[in-house]
């Protein structure tokens, strides 16, 4: 009679084929050395062939076949590579707050519209063509930090056992570092996730 199909029969190999398994016969194995390109070359193809996989590699050993050994170029031509890689002079990136800011928004605020009469502009104030905030200078970063640490305080203090007042101040963080009060169209559109 045949078993079901959903009962599971172990099935064992026979007793001279365990013997056999594993190391040969018994004996162990043994690595004599590290493996080398000499003695393992279908291991190491790169250095049979002469095809270094990364520059550091080239250079350690000596296939002079990368012509640069540095991703960023130096401040000298490619004669003077000598010197390029002494790193002399270090890449300036400037990568603070305020100087990617000047790519999306200008540091100094939005310009202030010309009302030739006081009317005017409290017309355009009344119907919310003129919102004076929105023409002031850009927050620095550490005004950003100091605000952001600031309301972080008085969340924890008013309301210490919310759930929700992480997603308060990370929401409030993102209004400032996209300039809500400058730029409110685009703080709304960036940090919508946090008020949802």
């Amino acid at each position: 009679k045949r078993p079901p199909a959903s009962v599971f029969v172990p099935v064992r190999p026979p007793p001279h084929r365990l013997q056999t398994m594993g190391a040969a016969q018994g004996r162990v194995a043994r690595c004599e050395g590290m493996p080398s390109p000499d003695s393992h070359p279908e291991a190491f193809p790169e250095y049979v062939k002469q095809v270094p996989l990364t520059p550091k590699m080239d250079k350690e050993a000596g296939m002079k076949l990368y012509k640069k050994y540095d991703e960023a170029q130096g401040p000298f031509p490619e004669t003077f590579d000598f010197v390029n890689q002494l790193k002399i002079t270090e890449e300036q990136i400037n990568q603070t707050y305020e100087h990617n800011l000047a790519f999306h928004a200008p540091l100094d605020g939005n310009k202030k519209p010309a009302h030739s009469t006081s009317w005017e502009r409290l017309v355009a104030y009344h119907h919310g063509l003129y919102v004076p905030e929105t023409y002031q200078s850009t927050k620095t970063a550490d005004d950003i930090r100091l605000a952001v640490a600031d309301f972080s305080e008085r969340v924890h203090r008013d309301t210490p056992k919310d759930a929700c007042k992480y997603l308060q101040i990370e929401e409030f963080r993102c209004l400032n570092v996209y300039q809500y009060e400058t730029q409110p169209q685009v703080a709304a559109k960036k940090c919508m996730k946090w008020w949802n």
